[in-house]
């Protein structure tokens, strides 16, 4: 319907919070890339997680859109990005959240992909 009011928007799909990949699976399977222009993910993450590193590459590439779906062309949007620890965002510091957020940004520039 979007394209139908504008053929020139762009829409972007799936859009989880978190890295859902079996809910983004479904989408695919049921024909959804042929809807949207990019698909969207939002890759929250706990300090601790992986050895205190909040940036794991396997849910960016395991995110990459699947060939066989038809959604090879699809690029991948990070829309939101959120750190916390254990007991809540309140125990992250800036300093942490910062350094953090830069980790995950260049890992995300390497994924020829990830668009924005």
């Amino acid at each position: 319907m979007a394209k139908k009011a504008d053929p020139t928007c762009t829409v972007v799909g799936v859009c989880t919070a978190g890295t859902d990949l079996g809910y983004i699976e479904t989408v695919l399977k049921h024909d959804g890339a042929k809807t949207m222009d990019a698909m969207s993910i939002h890759p929250y993450r706990y300090l601790g997680v992986a050895r205190g590193e909040p940036v794991r590459g396997g849910d960016h590439a395991g995110a990459r859109p699947a060939g066989e779906y038809g959604a090879g062309d699809k690029k991948l949007w990070l829309t939101e990005i959120w750190l916390a620890d254990a007991q809540g965002a309140r125990g992250v510091t800036e300093e942490v959240s910062g350094n953090c957020l830069v980790r995950m940004q260049v890992q995300a520039m390497s994924l020829p992909f990830v668009e924005r």
